[in-house]
């Protein structure tokens, strides 16, 4: 017989359902507890190997390279050294950092040192990461090596040496194809219809990045020495992360890419080269240990820089003939059919070095020139304290820039710091025999 419905709804549970519900909740419960515990356990357990604290590991970089995302890898890792946890942050400057990243050459990453003025903690420079290379595109489509491509050198040229290797495959058409697009950036090779090469993170607004298969763009790191603004604590902590991400099967790059990117040179290089350039001596007392090394040093990169490069000569000191007031002397003028070398090793020593009323002298000879000027200071210090700021401003504005090279220890803050600050470089040389190359590095041959 059947049953009959009281006409009310029945919200009873089966005791055996009941006992699931119940069962399910409390499993839930457990997993919850056990997941808390085990987050406070991490976080003590962290505290415990973090004894001395956080330590911050500086990390800079030079090219166009993914940093932000590396920086986080490092950041992911955990990793302690010396009861220091480490935390690394990137920083713009290289003098300011523990470690270096770069995709370029070993000519390139030199250079860069040398004008910040930081040693490699060791010669070796290991791979920590790899980038994708490959073509931006407004389509999407993928890369081939018979595509007509814009070949982007600004403000490196690196996934693009890369990938016109892979398209010409010896010097000579991969340089070619480099030289074409020399000084192009992606902003300007984004306003074009050709697709151009780029690594991974590089595209422009509104274009696809497609990596080209099997192409990648190895990315290396230098660990630094300490100095005043970078602990031993922070090196150390830079060889930690370089050893946890070393890459050992990473393949270097191409021995052609090498060879094409050293000769096509950095854009500084690239400017200063293509620009005239005025070499200002110091010829004082000061100088003399610095003279042999410092004549031959002009006279080489004359020469280096050929006949068609513009150059002119000054040299300087307090005057030392009766009669004679100006502290400098005009030796070869730009135009002027003399030859640098012959009057450079001409020249004798003597008197102090009037450093600021020179560089006035020769920024009003480079602005005469009409022409954008390199000019090389080569400075014992100075005995005067000339207003230069002003005049370097106006000289920027007609892209005159100075380099200045400090011969020994003697100090000109005000002088460099006007320097750097109106768009010139300053670097120091305390070993006589590596003038030569300071020298050549300030005209873009090195």
């Amino acid at each position: 017989m059947g049953q009959h419905s009281s006409g009310k709804p029945n919200y009873r549970l089966s005791q055996g359902l009941l006992i699931t519900v119940l069962a399910v909740i409390l499993v839930i419960a457990a997993v919850l507890l056990w997941s808390n515990q085990r987050i406070r356990s991490d976080e003590e357990h962290r505290a415990q190997e973090c004894i001395e604290g956080e330590l911050v590991v500086p990390v800079a970089t030079h090219g166009m390279i993914d940093a932000e995302d590396l920086v986080q890898r490092f950041a992911q890792a955990n990793l302690q050294t010396q009861d220091f946890c480490l935390t690394p942050q990137l920083v713009d400057d290289p003098a300011q950092a523990s470690l270096l990243l770069s995709a370029e050459t070993d000519q390139t990453i030199q250079d860069v040192l040398a004008r910040a003025e930081r040693n490699a903690a060791s010669k070796q420079w290991p791979i920590i990461a790899t980038l994708p290379v490959g073509i931006a595109d407004q389509s999407g489509q993928a890369w081939d090596a018979q595509m007509n491509l814009r070949y982007p050198t600004s403000p490196d040229a690196v996934a693009s040496a890369i990938l016109a290797e892979q398209k010409f495959g010896d010097f000579d058409a991969t340089y070619a194809a480099l030289e074409q697009d020399r000084g192009l950036d992606i902003g300007q090779a984004s306003e074009q219809d050709l697709p151009y090469a780029a690594s991974q993170g590089f595209a422009a607004p509104g274009w696809q990045f497609q990596a080209a298969e099997g192409i990648e763009m190895p990315v290396r790191a230098v660990v630094l020495t300490a100095n005043d603004q970078v602990s031993e604590q922070a090196q150390r902590g830079a060889d930690a992360l370089v050893q946890e991400f070393q890459l050992d099967q990473a393949k270097q790059l191409d021995p052609t890419v090498v060879e094409v990117l050293n000769a096509f040179g950095s854009p500084l290089q690239t400017t200063q080269r293509s620009q005239d350039t005025l070499f200002v001596l110091d010829t004082s007392d000061a100088s003399a240990p610095w003279a042999t090394q410092a004549r031959n040093a002009i006279s080489d990169a004359v020469q280096a820089l050929g006949t068609e490069h513009d150059a002119a000569l000054m040299n300087y000191s307090s005057p030392l003939n009766p009669g004679v007031l100006k502290g400098w002397r005009s030796n070869v003028l730009f135009d002027q059919d003399l030859s640098i070398s012959q009057a450079v090793q001409a020249l004798g020593v003597g008197g102090v070095p009037q450093t600021h009323e020179a560089l006035l002298a020769a920024l009003d000879i480079a602005q005469a020139h009409g022409q954008p000027t390199t000019v090389v200071l080569l400075s014992t210090g100075s005995v005067d304290d000339a207003a230069v700021n002003e005049a370097l401003a106006r000289a920027a504005e007609q892209q005159i820039h100075v380099h200045l090279i400090q011969l020994g220890n003697a100090e000109d803050a005000e002088l460099a710091s006007a320097i750097e600050g109106n768009g010139g470089s300053v670097s120091r040389v305390e070993d006589p025999a590596e003038l030569d190359m300071a020298v050549h590095r300030a005209v873009g041959l090195s």
